[in-house]
């Protein structure tokens, strides 16, 4: 994720809300590709800790790594880092499996 304008606080740093929305995009996709048919996945927790900061111009990389990959939950953790390698947040996600329910 490139860090620009609409991604800053007032102090002009990376808002640490940006950093949990695309971890818990990551961790969510990441779960939905684990699912079997007929099954949906939704957040049910999430914890962040923002380590370093980012400014404009910087690059943000997430991986994400499974915990758990369980029947009825998933735990992700993400790690974000600024392209020179300085980690800027760590998050675990935790996901439910659910029936899906079309309509």
């Amino acid at each position: 994720m490139p860090v620009d304008s609409r991604h800053i606080q007032p102090f002009g740093i990376l808002h640490g809300g940006c950093s949990v929305v695309l971890a818990e995009t990551l961790g969510s996709y990441c779960s939905l590709m684990c699912l079997e048919p007929g099954k949906a996945c939704v957040g049910v927790e999430i914890n962040a800790s923002h380590l370093a900061s980012a400014r404009p111009g910087d690059l943000i990389e997430a991986v994400c790594r499974p915990v758990r990959i369980g029947r009825t939950l998933h735990v992700w953790q993400i790690d974000l880092s600024r392209s020179d390698g300085v980690q800027t947040c760590t998050v675990r996600l935790t996901t439910a499996i659910v029936d899906r329910r079309d309509g």
